[in-house]
Order: structure tokens, then C-alpha cells, then sequence
């Protein structure tokens, strides 16, 4: 059963390469509000330095993937060339984020030790090297297929943490959450959750907490406030999105909002409004 294609389709993946060549030195990326990272380490040594994490040392090929986006900063040992192709990576709904997977943060994969990497780096070093007509564009394309068959890798490899992809990995639990991103205006019950899994109440309730992170209501909630979040963006009435999403009326969104977001949804929009207008 694929269970990580119906996610994936239900959102916007974007790649945006913005590196590649020979790393002078150190770079560092302090934007915690984008996109995360991919970085993919062709050749040399480097350290990876995390403002409240532990330095990892990178000692042969390897991709490194930060999502959500952390604090971080890629350190070139001394009187080595370091080959570096960098990508922002972003998957997301109409600007508002998906619900954490559940990778460790950062994921880092030596390149030899993944299967099924070979042709897509094949493909990709050889775009980054080389002026084709369209190279930035393949290589983008390339740089998302690569964040797909990572997910893939965490999958089938169990290095997972509670989240989404840890759930969807669960045969019963995928049921359900899939049901739920399908459908997140139902009036949905404990009942019904579990019935879609085909597990008692408590055992559902049990064993999402475990494999997701969160309760199922909790995790609900988080669900219809990022839709919310993608209606507010489009510029849906209020009392619309609420019915689109599970609420009886707009008070009922505003206050379930409020309590999860801290802000109104009105504050919210305001925000993101006015992060836009400072980018562009």
C-alpha cells in the first residue's frame, strides 16, 4: 500500500538549488521561519554546528536534510576542497507547512549506505557540473525526487520518530490518517477514527499517541487549523472555512485558533501578510 504518495500529492513540493561548487570556508543559515535544507555532500570533510545540538563530523558522501528549518552552519576542514550541491526544500499547502513527519532533525544518510540512490545522484552531480540548457530547473526537479526517496529511505529503514511518516508506516493507523487528510471537515469520533483502522477505542488511541506523537483529537485540531491557515490565505470568509474544516460557526474556528496559534486568525493573516510584503 502507498501510503506516502497520497500526502505528497495533496501538497507542493518545491526544491530551490541556490549552491553548488566548492565550499569556502563556512556558510551558515539562520532563517528558522522557511524552508529547511538539503544538502547533498559530494566530496571532502566538513562539521555540521547546531546552536543547541550536538557538531556531527561528515566524513564521506552524504545528504544532509534539515526539515523544519534549524539554525545551523557547515564548517570546510582546513586545506580541503568540500563539494556541496544546496537546495531550500519545502513541502507545504498554499504557504502553510505540513504536519511534522517525524524524521530526526537533522537526517543524515551516507549516500553509498541508501539504496536506490544511484541514478537519481548520477543524474543530479552531472547537471550541477555542467551547463545543460535547463540545469537549474533539472537540477530542482532532481533535488525534490532526492527528498522523496529520503522519506522512502526513513520508511523502509524504521529511523523514524513519532509523526506522520511513523504513522502512515503503521498498516491500521494509515488508514485513518489518510482519512482524516481526505476529509478533515467530518465530525469525527473517537469511534470512527478507530473504526477505520478497525482497533478498539483504546487501543487506537494508544497506539496513535505512540507511532504520531499526539492524541488523535490533538492531532485533528493541528490538521483543520492548517487548512484554515491555507483558506485564510485565499482569502475564504471566516464562517466558510469554519464550515470547511469542522467547526460549527466562525467563533468556534476563531477560539480553537487563538488556543492553538496564539493569535487570532486575523493577526495571523496580518502577519503573514506583512512577511510577504518584506520579501517581495
Amino acid at each position: 500500500m502507498d501510503t506516502l504518495s497520497p500526502i505528497i500529492d495533496r501538497h507542493t513540493l518545491s526544491a530551490n538549488t541556490f549552491f553548488s561548487g566548492v565550499l569556502c570556508g563556512s556558510s551558515s543559515f539562520s532563517d528558522t521561519s522557511g524552508p529547511g535544507h538539503l544538502h547533498l555532500v559530494r566530496k571532502g570533510s566538513l562539521t555540521l554546528e547546531f546552536t543547541d545540538q550536538p557538531t556531527i563530523q561528515i566524513d564521506r558522501p552524504s545528504a544532509v536534510l534539515i526539515v523544519p528549518p534549524v539554525r545551523h552552519r557547515l564548517e570546510g576542514i582546513e586545506n580541503q576542497d568540500v563539494e556541496l550541491v544546496c537546495a531550500e526544500i519545502a513541502l507545504e499547502n498554499n504557504n502553510a507547512r505540513l504536519l511534522p513527519f517525524g524524521m530526526p532533525n537533522p537526517l543524515v544518510v551516507e549516500l553509498a549506505s541508501a539504496r536506490g540512490l544511484d541514478q537519481t545522484l548520477s543524474l543530479l552531480f552531472d547537471e550541477a557540473a555542467n551547463s545543460h540548457p535547463g540545469s537549474q530547473a533539472a537540477i530542482n526537479r532532481l533535488m525534490e525526487l532526492l527528498f522523496i526517496l529520503l522519506l522512502r529511505h526513513c520508511h523502509s529503514t524504521g529511523t523514524l520518530q513519532p509523526g506522520l511518516l511513523s504513522g502512515l508506516a503503521h498498516p491500521q493507523l494509515a488508514k485513518t490518517l489518510l482519512a482524516m487528510h481526505d476529509h478533515p471537515g467530518n465530525t469525527w469520533n473517537l469511534t470512527e477514527l478507530a473504526d477505520h483502522a478497525a482497533m478498539s477505542r483504546t487501543k487506537f488511541a494508544a497506539q496513535f499517541k505512540e507511532h504520531v506523537g499526539t492524541p488523535p483529537g490533538e492531532y485533528l485540531t493541528s490538521l483543520r487549523i492548517t487548512h484554515a491557515q491555507t483558506g485564510l490565505k485565499l482569502g475564504h470568509p471566516l464562517k466558510v472555512i469554519a464550515a470547511n474544516v469542522g467547526y460549527a460557526d466562525a467563533t468556534a474556528l476563531a477560539r480553537a485558533f487563538k488556543q492553538k496559534m496564539g493569535i487570532s486568525p486575523r493577526a495571523w493573516l496580518a502577519e503573514q501578510t506583512e512577511v510577504s510584503t518584506l520579501d517581495a
